[in-house]
């Protein structure tokens, strides 16, 4: 245990950093990842906005080159002159059954210059009624040319383009065309790849008007499915769920994707955005909503968030293993150098032990007599001094004379010392 507890100590901190690293890693990847698909999806969300815009202004021109054509027939100018009525939807009649086919045309009108129904060619039996649209009112305003989308009685949206009609340079009426924008919707469904609805909301409709007209065209009632919005075209037959809080008006961004919301219909998965939608007076009346399917992209996005993950987790584990092994390295030459620093202490120490036993020194108060010079021993002996420091020290003696008890003892005998 003493062992592994230094290389513990630093293991897991470390194992901590690692952790937090690799998460970092992995989550900086998924946000990454998560705002270049979602903004993918935003350029395509813009993509449709353009297109919906150029399909606009495309069909604009053509009612434009159509209307052209009918303001400068001699014929249709002398029924028109005459208001011969019949002989004016004798001449058109044709005309719109041909644009119905071809170019989905279903609006046709002239209308006299006080905005008042002189014919609807899709329904001759109607007129005589003022028409009150935003398009016909700036027309005559203006006495310029106007086209917009426009919410009708019917609940159905509308393209339409008006043109003042001029005969010898004076206004004697006009003429209007439109088409319902649900096949502008079909091109942009076959030619993105997505799936998209209409919306309108419902505080520009009348219920029982809208009801009514759904019936006329023959088009399913769903007025009580969503709360505040009908749906009036759709490429899927379903309606998801989810609408219902999210088509509430200003509940939803603009040219954006809705964040973490995912539309779920049958196996595949679904982003969706919104686009807003105008008509000619510049109200938002509805919405177009888009459905990008993104089965395949999750898939693709959550096996690489998934490899992604793994190899970061792999390399992590390889740093851990490397460090730990380099720490087990570490902490056994630490070990073994303890190890034998203390065999090193130990040794020294006993040399340091026996050195200490082998000194010996006299120290304290030694008892010894003043005449004899004996010494008094622990245990009350007396003993030569002599004996006494050789038995308590390395000092041995060596025995000789000085030179005044040579003067007192041995000069007489042996007369004076020689040179010492």
């Amino acid at each position: 245990m003493q062992n592994t507890s230094p290389q513990l100590r630093i293991l897991l901190p470390v194992s901590m950093a690692l952790m937090i690293l690799l998460c970092a890693f992995v989550y900086n990847d998924y946000t990454s990842r998560q705002e270049a698909f979602s903004s993918n999806i935003e350029h395509q969300l813009e993509e449709v906005q353009k297109l919906f815009d150029r399909q606009v202004d495309s069909e604009v021109e053509l009612l434009d080159t159509i209307i052209e054509g009918l303001r400068s027939s001699p014929e249709l100018q002398n029924a028109w002159l005459n208001q011969d009525r019949d002989l004016l939807f004798e001449k058109t009649a044709p005309l719109l059954k041909n644009l119905g086919t071809n170019h989905r045309i279903t609006h046709f009108y002239f209308h006299n210059p006080d905005q008042t129904s002189f014919l609807r060619v899709y329904d001759p039996k109607r007129y005589g009624d003022k028409i009150e649209r935003y398009t016909l009112d700036k027309a005559a305003r203006t006495g310029e040319k106007t086209a917009g989308i426009e919410l009708g009685k019917l609940g159905t949206l509308t393209l339409r383009v008006v043109h003042p009609w001029k005969i010898n340079g004076k206004i004697l009426g006009y003429i209007e065309m439109g088409e319902e924008i649900d096949h502008i919707i079909e091109k942009l469904h076959s030619i993105l790849n997505v799936e998209m609805y209409i919306s309108i909301y419902k505080e520009f409709l009348n219920q029982e008007s809208w009801e009514a007209g759904m019936k006329l065209l023959n088009r399913p009632n769903n007025w009580g499915i969503l709360p505040s919005v009908v749906i009036v075209g759709q490429s899927l037959s379903t309606v998801p769920q989810v609408f219902e809080d999210f088509l509430a008006k200003g509940q939803h961004p603009y040219m954006e994707m809705a964040k973490g919301l995912n539309v779920q219909i049958g196996s595949k998965t679904y982003r969706l955005g919104v686009v807003p939608l105008f008509d000619g007076e510049e109200r938002e009346v509805g919405d177009i909503i888009v459905l990008f399917d993104v089965t395949n992209q999750l898939a693709f996005f959550k096996k690489n968030i998934t490899i992604n993950g793994a190899i970061w987790a792999v390399v992590g584990l390889i740093l851990f293993i490397l460090l730990s092994t380099y720490l087990r390295r570490v902490t056994s030459t630490i070990h073994n150098y303890n190890t034998n620093l203390e065999e090193m202490v130990k040794e020294r120490t006993h040399e340091l032990t026996e050195a200490l036993d082998e000194i010996r020194t006299l120290r304290g108060i030694i008892p010894i007599c003043c005449h004899c010079k004996k010494i008094r021993d622990d245990a009350g002996l007396w003993n030569k001094i002599e004996s006494y420091v050789s038995k308590h020290s390395y000092a041995e003696f060596s025995h000789g004379v000085c030179p005044e008890c040579y003067k007192d003892h041995y000069q007489d005998e042996l007369g004076p010392p020689g040179p010492s």
